[in-house]
């Protein structure tokens, strides 16, 4: 893949994999997180009224105000970490076909559209694992016997639905993968389910031992469809989400007249992101997820902007559509309610 000279300044300098990026990847980081990390109004944790028994065990030893310092910078160090593994996944497998922190701080930024939703939560914890599986899938493209990849990617997202039960629904991609991206074998397509109910094995057997009983709390699978649950969000948050989406529209567009050039990894990790992507919405819609979904949701999207930005023949355009993204999402930390009437 070949990219033109005209790419903008910012996106040219983002795109180059040295030191300085790393530095200004924190630096970004720090600046979008800086007034919710100061902030004496936003609580610093999430208290789940029907919490997963693991998150409840966080919550029992952080969630009490004094803590809230400590709970804020906990968040933000796993969205900096977090942050930092979609580059260093990225770069180490070139699915994008440069090496960069573009897609990193792309992350950084579209995850800081919600300032309320700053705070520590099970979905930080279970980001963690669903990257470290999106890790396994991918080793698992260039082997023959894909059956341990399979089964430690099932394993970690089992470990990340302790945390966050939605995520349980990411087997139904795994099995898509398994499916989609090569022969499947039946050894395969059981190694998720093994690996997935193993998590789930010992989680309740280590909970019965310790506590003589069982305890299914924070598993609540009820589907529903409605648009009321989100009256919180403001006008600034509204543009955000509308002008994302439009470079959303652009990029699938755009990615749609060059993706048949790409290299077949690439390719197998695209469908496996639209999949990503696509789950996390109909999450959004149909569970009884909510605006923390934006930290999942992002993933794909950093990557999708990425390819975007980087691709865009009209360098001067795309210096403006990215100026104009970073000033939105700082706006709105800065100023949320300045368009609020």
């Amino acid at each position: 893949m070949t990219y033109d000279i005209n790419i903008s300044m910012l996106v040219r300098i983002l795109k180059n994999y040295q030191p300085v990026n790393f530095i200004l990847f924190l630096a970004i980081s720090i600046l979008v997180w800086i007034k919710p990390l100061i902030s004496t109004d936003l609580p610093g944790i999430y208290i789940d009224p029907s919490p997963m028994p693991v998150y409840q065990w966080i919550i029992d030893l952080i969630g009490s105000p004094q803590f809230n310092i400590l709970c804020k910078l906990i968040a933000f160090l796993l969205v900096v970490l977090q942050g930092t593994m979609i580059n260093g996944i990225i770069n180490q497998y070139n699915l994008l076909g440069f090496r960069g922190y573009l897609p990193g701080i792309i992350f950084i930024l579209i995850s800081s559209s919600f300032l309320e939703y700053q705070i520590l939560q099970p979905i930080l914890f279970s980001n963690l694992f669903l990257l470290l599986a999106w890790e396994r899938v991918i080793r698992a493209y260039d082997k023959e016997n894909t059956f341990e990849a399979y089964f430690n990617a099932s394993f970690l997202i089992g470990i990340a639905s302790l945390f966050y039960p939605n995520y349980w629904f990411f087997l139904l991609i795994l099995f898509l993968s398994v499916g989609m991206n090569r022969v499947g074998h039946i050894r395969e397509f059981a190694m998720v389910l093994v690996g997935f109910i193993t998590v789930w094995f010992f989680y309740l057997s280590l909970y019965y031992l310790l506590t003589s009983s069982i305890q299914f709390s924070g598993l609540d699978n009820e589907f529903s469809f409605s648009f009321p649950k989100y009256p919180g969000i403001i006008i600034s948050q509204k543009i955000i989400l509308f002008y994302a989406s439009i470079i959303l529209i652009a990029a699938t567009v755009q990615l749609g007249t060059y993706i048949s050039n790409l290299k077949i990894p690439m390719r197998r990790n695209l469908k496996f992101l639209f999949l990503w992507f696509l789950l996390g919405i109909l999450m959004l819609l149909f569970t009884k997820s909510s605006i923390e979904i934006i930290y999942l949701i992002s993933i794909p999207t950093a990557v999708l902007f990425a390819m975007f930005f980087v691709n865009l023949k009209k360098g001067r355009i795309s210096e403006v559509l990215w100026i104009i993204l970073i000033l939105c999402i700082i706006l709105n930390q800065a100023f949320p309610n300045l368009l609020k009437v």
